[in-house]
């Protein structure tokens, strides 16, 4: 027996349990025993029905809202970013008011020239990477480039006049 079972009113991303349904199932091996399923009320309004594992593991959030007011964009990579970059704003209390279609990534980083890829989850050098080209102004339109993750790292704490004293300096050692 479950040490927490789900009741009714409990909430879950933007989902509230409205009923607890046991059905019995019909045909195949498992002919006659009975499924649980619960139906919920999400925030925008919908209604969803579904296993309370699905649910409580978080593995449904809302009733499809939250991919359709992406504009069908919620599996893409600069949905991602986005969806990163706001979260990082509110921690950080910087200023946002850009859109997905406000992320556009490049093939290649425009800072170090290195083709970029989705690394599916790991950040890698090659990672598209959503930067602030002054941090402070927060994630605002005009004030963001996609780059490399590698790029970003390079230039996360570094002014623009570190930054070419370390190349000037870089180049006159390796030229002298």
């Amino acid at each position: 027996m479950r040490k927490n079972p789900v009741k009714v009113g409990d909430k879950f991303n933007k989902l509230t349990v409205t009923q607890i349904i046991s059905e019995r199932r019909t045909g195949g091996k498992q002919a006659g025993q009975k499924r649980r399923f619960l139906l919920c009320s999400c925030e925008c309004g919908g209604t969803i029905k579904r296993e309370p594992s699905d649910i409580t593991r978080g593995m449904v959030q809302s009733c499809g809202c939250i991919r359709k007011t992406a504009g069908g964009l919620s599996n893409t990579l600069e949905y991602r970013m986005w969806k990163g970059a706001q979260k990082r704003a509110e921690e950080k209390g910087l200023p946002f008011n850009i859109e997905v279609s406000d992320i556009v990534i490049p093939k290649v980083c425009p800072l170090l020239e290195i083709p970029l890829k989705d690394c599916k989850g790991a950040a890698g050098d090659s990672s598209p990477s959503l930067d602030r080209l002054i941090p402070h102004l927060g994630y605002v339109k005009g004030n963001i480039l996609v780059i490399s993750f590698r790029a970003n790292q390079i230039k996360n704490c570094a002014s623009l006049d570190e930054l070419m004293l370390l190349a000037d300096n870089l180049h006159g050692i390796f030229t002298s």
